[in-house]
């Protein structure tokens, strides 16, 4: 083989050599990102403005709160736990209630 000969098949190699390292870091990549549930900000709610209104703040709550039995994904969705509505954020009220809990909305 001549040294161009060469050359050519040593830099094609080293290109499937970089594709195939880019697809596993992208693949490693999508399937962790996956794994992790996803959190879900609701726009006009801070656990500043919930906790001083009395509510409870919940991070990493349930999306399907209202639908325990119904298959759901894995998704985190905030939001501030009530009991009445003098617990939740001026502008907000407290319902979707849940067990006597519900949620500021």
């Amino acid at each position: 083989m001549s040294p161009r000969g060469l050359l050519c098949f040593v830099a094609a190699i080293v290109v499937v050599i970089g594709i195939t390292v880019e697809t596993e870091r992208l693949l490693f990549r999508s399937s962790s990102v996956a794994s992790q549930p996803a959190l879900v900000q609701t726009p006009r709610l801070s656990q500043m403005a919930c906790e001083t209104a009395g509510g409870n703040w919940n991070a990493c709550g349930s999306a399907c709160r209202e639908t325990p039995e119904a298959g759901c994904l894995q998704v985190c969705e905030t939001y501030c736990e009530c009991r009445r509505d003098e617990e939740c954020p001026s502008g907000l009220t407290c319902g979707a209630f849940v067990d006597g809990v519900g949620v500021c909305q």
